[in-house]
């Protein structure tokens, strides 16, 4: 099934919404959630527990210019909203990923809750079991000292092991930092040549996409082909169980390896390159 979400119009006051559909595309329910209090409030990221097929998805909420609490729901398979909780941070917008019983959430914009202050410690991530329950939280610093941190996608692996794809302001590099489950990092893998952007695990290898390129390395960073990509603004990023993975994104510039498949302009674009790296 699929299930996505999405924030409404100033005529619903910014009310989130989540839908779940069937894979034949029959709309199974449609729900909106109450993120307020906030000046402008919308859905950040949604996930599904492959054990009862419970839907989590948090909301993002801003006001004067400044990050609240996200708002996390968590809603049966039927929308109805079983569990609310309000979260430390302002969540990044893709910011959350469920695995292994687990849910891990990554931000930049860090508030209550983290007791560090050393300057540049920019990342923040907490992670909650399956129930809500938080397991632990970290802070990072900025791979840049100096720089404000910047935060992308996140993954985990079989092992349990998260991946977290991170930056720093006005830096075209990416790195990829690997956390195991006490929350301890164990490496730390560079990406030259582009900002941080989504990022999945799949097996043994993992995947980086973003504005300028996509990069395919093993679990232990080495780098086993990169793809150019149209300069654009990823919106998601997806493996099936083939290893292949699908890339929404909406093209600012339309480039020569994608202008063929468009037929002119497009307000988006799903690509599917295969796991060898080739354009399917």
């Amino acid at each position: 099934d699929l299930v996505r979400s999405r924030g409404l119009g100033d005529v619903y006051k910014r009310q989130p919404f989540v839908t779940a559909y069937t894979s034949a595309g029959v709309q199974r329910f449609a729900t909106r959630v109450d993120a307020k209090p906030c000046g402008t409030c919308f859905a950040g990221s949604v996930q599904v527990d492959d054990t009862d097929g419970a839907i989590w998805m948090t909301a993002l909420r801003f006001s004067g210019g400044q990050n609240l609490p996200s708002r996390l729901f968590r809603l049966d398979t039927n929308g109805t909203i079983t569990a609310t909780q309000d979260l430390p941070v302002g969540i990044a917008k893709g910011g959350m990923r469920y695995g292994g019983g687990r849910l891990a959430f990554v931000a930049n914009q860090l508030a209550a809750g983290f007791t560090q202050t050393a300057t540049g410690n920019d990342l923040g991530v907490i992670m909650l079991d399956r129930n809500g329950a938080e397991v632990w939280r970290r802070q990072y610093p900025s791979p840049v000292p100096g720089l404000r941190g910047i935060v992308g996608g996140l993954d985990f692996d079989a092992s349990g092991n998260l991946y977290v794809a991170t930056g720093a302001r006005d830096q075209s590099t990416t790195w990829i930092r690997k956390i195991d489950p006490s929350g301890t990092t164990v490496a730390t893998f560079m990406i030259l040549a582009t900002p941080p952007g989504w990022l999945a695990v799949h097996g043994s290898h993992f995947v980086h996409s973003a504005k300028v390129l996509g990069r395919y390395a093993t679990l232990d960073g080495a780098p086993a082909w990169t793809y150019p990509f149209v300069s654009s603004t990823t919106e998601a990023l997806a493996v099936d169980s083939q290893g292949s993975f699908y890339l929404g994104s909406s093209p600012s510039l339309i480039q020569l390896n994608i202008a063929p498949y468009l037929g002119g302009s497009a307000d988006m674009s799903v690509w599917k390159v295969s796991a060898a790296g080739t354009l399917e």
